[in-house]
């Protein structure tokens, strides 16, 4: 008996084949599966590029304030070594004292030389951002010869107090005066500026382009000392009298904040003095500073 072998296929055989044959054809997604697909990338990018801004932001204000509060104490720490605040160089009486105060053992030849370099014109002195500088870090044990950077800008400090520990690359010296300041990198590269309280009034002397403090080479608007909502004289008519500074005996630190804008919109009168924590005539670059006394917040955050 011879045995045949057949060639026909059942109609579920020929089904089956074809329809695997259509499915390999289809290699990807269609046109309308990847705009769907794109449109829920798309929404998810919405969704989560706000967030992680508003977490950059946070993280940048977080790290401000710190640097503001460590700045604060260690000025605060340099008071409780000499029982005085560090001066500014825009009060030369101010810096007598303070120098026959806390360093009476220089000699007078270093006495005036000091002073003299302190305040020395040519170079605006030491600003208001590099005084954060030299007096946290740049200031010798020897009490004979406490200030050797003055006389050699730029020289290492045999023994320095180091009030706040600063990163050398933290550290800018724009004006090339060899008196570095404090870079705030959250605030667009501006600096940290110290306002010392016996010098408020040179501050706010509107008559004067020089008087707001400032850092290396300039800043970017006006930074001023700001006031209370607190009444000192309630019949002053200038608003420099009428109401309370704040810090008023000892100083503030301020910051740009992350639009590195300082105190922009100043009348060259008093009448838009800057109140703490009403918010009484700020300007939108005030509004995201931060300083001593807003308790780590940006000043916008304070209004009641």
């Amino acid at each position: 008996m011879q045995l045949t072998s057949t060639t026909a296929t059942s109609p579920a055989r020929l089904e089956c084949v074809a329809r695997f044959s259509a499915q390999s054809r289809r290699r990807g997604f269609t046109l309308v599966e990847l705009l769907v697909v794109l449109g829920i990338i798309a929404v998810l990018v919405a969704l989560l590029v706000p967030a992680a801004m508003a977490a950059l932001n946070t993280a940048r204000r977080a790290s401000i304030a710190f640097k503001v509060s460590q700045l604060a104490d260690g000025i605060e720490k340099y008071r409780a070594a000499h029982d005085d605040y560090p001066p500014s160089s825009r009060d030369v009486g101010a810096i007598q004292r303070h120098l026959r105060k806390c360093y009476p053992k220089i000699t007078p030849v270093y006495f005036n030389a000091t002073v003299a370099k302190l305040t020395d014109a040519s170079i605006n002195g030491i600003d208001e951002g590099e005084a954060l500088v030299f007096w946290l870090s740049q200031v010798n044990k020897s009490a004979t010869n406490p200030f050797p950077s003055l006389m050699t800008p730029g020289i290492a400090i045999p023994s320095p107090e180091a009030h706040y520990v600063f990163k050398e690359t933290d550290l800018q010296d724009d004006d090339g005066d060899g008196f570095p300041s404090f870079v705030c990198r959250e605030a667009k590269d501006t600096y940290f500026l110290y306002l010392d309280a016996r010098s408020y009034d040179e501050f706010m002397d509107y008559s004067n382009a020089s008087s707001p403090a400032f850092a290396e080479s300039r800043a970017v608007g006006e930074a001023r000392p700001y006031f209370s909502d607190t009444i000192a004289n309630s019949a002053a008519t200038d608003a420099r009298q009428r109401y309370k500074l704040m810090n008023p005996t000892s100083f503030q630190i301020i910051c740009a904040g992350q639009d590195g804008e300082f105190n922009l919109g100043f009348n060259d009168d008093d009448s838009d003095v800057k109140l703490f924590p009403s918010g009484l005539n700020y300007s939108n670059s005030d509004r995201d500073n931060i300083t001593n006394f807003s308790d780590g917040r940006r000043l916008m955050d304070n209004i009641p």
